[in-house]
């Protein structure tokens, strides 16, 4: 391939970056993943000089501050690195005519509408996580730049790094019960490799530019999503006990009704995302082992 087909992943070692660099292994597409620590995506004068340098064909950006709880506590630290990290990106990226792919979530909507969100629907964060990651959505689009694309997905877990799956499956190994999970959370549980595999078919297709939902068909709450996990595995069912949310004290207002549509994908030619029963029968038995 020549540098001009070059693709940088940002953030490549986290949930999403590590399948993603997986997947384009296989797929033959030439990429560097510099570590945060060789390129840390808050260094904004050091990240311009890189892509300066290496000038790639696609930037994407899987970097970003994760932790929601957190994000409470530090507000200010969130919005740098989902934010103000995003702006400086994304001007660097149109000066030198890179595409950038940049992740966010359905956290940037409130859960208040109470069925799906539409990528037309105006974003209302209720939390500072989704507050950070709006910030970084309108640094792209009030940038004046062309080429992005946003990509919002929800719920994501593998058995890279932590999330919901991994940490249910923990709870029950410690023989600690009742694990008590909220049922009246809904979202749609997405496998990381799944996401990236839409989002490296959709690049390569040169779907047209702009904001995009990508996550496993499907709603579920937490609780559904825990009962389907100890399903598969046949552990022991009776241990968990549905709660409300005000029965479960947390740092953090979640959205309620946060499920994203994923209809536009229809018109572009891409196929549905399987669904998250599927794709967590799929990846079920490798999340056990790489705990």
């Amino acid at each position: 391939m020549t540098n001009q087909e070059l693709w940088l992943i940002l953030g490549g070692s986290g949930q999403i970056g590590t399948p993603l660099q997986e997947l384009l292994l296989k797929a033959y597409v030439n990429f560097i993943a510099p570590s945060s620590k060789q390129l840390n995506v808050k260094d904004f004068k050091k990240i311009q000089e890189y892509i300066y340098n290496t000038r790639p064909h696609v930037v994407i950006n899987c970097a970003g501050w994760t932790n929601v709880e957190q994000a409470e506590i530090h507000p200010e630290q969130a919005n740098i690195l989902n934010g103000y990290a995003v702006k400086n990106l994304i001007n660097v990226c149109e000066k030198v005519s890179s595409t950038i792919a940049h992740i966010s979530t359905d956290y940037v909507f409130s859960g208040n509408k109470g069925r799906e969100y539409y990528t037309k629907d105006l974003p209302d964060p209720i939390n500072a996580y989704g507050k950070s990651k709006l910030i970084g959505e309108e640094a792209i689009k009030t940038s004046g730049a062309r080429k992005y694309y946003i990509f919002r997905t929800a719920w994501v877990y593998s058995q890279f790094g932590n999330n919901f799956v991994k940490s249910i499956i923990k709870r029950y190994k410690t023989g600690n019960a009742p694990i008590k999970v909220v049922n009246d959370q809904f979202g749609n549980p997405t496998l990381a490799n799944d996401f990236s595999a839409q989002i490296i078919e959709s690049i390569r297709m040169n779907i047209p530019f702009g904001t995009y939902h990508v996550v496993n068909s499907g709603v579920a709450s937490w609780y559904d999503l825990a009962l389907e996990t100890f399903t598969q595995l046949k552990f022991n069912k009776e241990i968990l006990e549905a709660v409300n949310t005000e029965n479960y004290p947390s740092l953090v207002r979640r959205p309620r009704y946060s499920s994203i549509d994923t209809l536009d994908w229809h018109s572009l030619g891409l196929s549905k995302m399987r669904s998250w029963k599927s794709a967590l029968k799929l990846s079920i038995r490798q999340i056990v082992k790489n705990l």
